[in-house]
């Protein structure tokens, strides 16, 4: 079998887990697409602090369980933006840098 590294197969099965960690945080909002949305603009806000505040990717993660915590979000929505944020980590860090230069 091939690697899949770098395939076709890689990025759908990126996509799937998306879409599967997107009905897991739909899910933890009750399916209440309003609180959804409440929940997105607090987690912008959450990300924009942490990318002007924190200088590694594990900081940036215990800040946002604060800011989140903070605003009442702990109905597990936290554990599924860290599976999100993991599925995408190498692409934070990279940002992460070139924001520094």
């Amino acid at each position: 079998m091939k690697n899949k590294t770098g395939s076709i197969y890689s990025v759908i099965e990126g996509n799937l887990k998306n879409l599967s960690l997107q009905t897991a945080l739909l899910e933890a909002c009750d399916w209440d697409e309003a609180l959804l949305e409440e929940f997105s603009s607090h987690l912008s806000m959450g990300l924009h602090f942490i990318t002007e505040e924190c200088t590694s990717l594990d900081e940036g993660k215990k800040l946002l369980k604060e800011v989140l915590e903070i605003n009442g979000w702990t109905n597990g929505q936290y554990d599924i933006v860290i599976r999100l944020l993991d599925l995408h980590a190498q692409e934070i860090k990279e940002f992460m840098l070139s924001e520094k230069q």
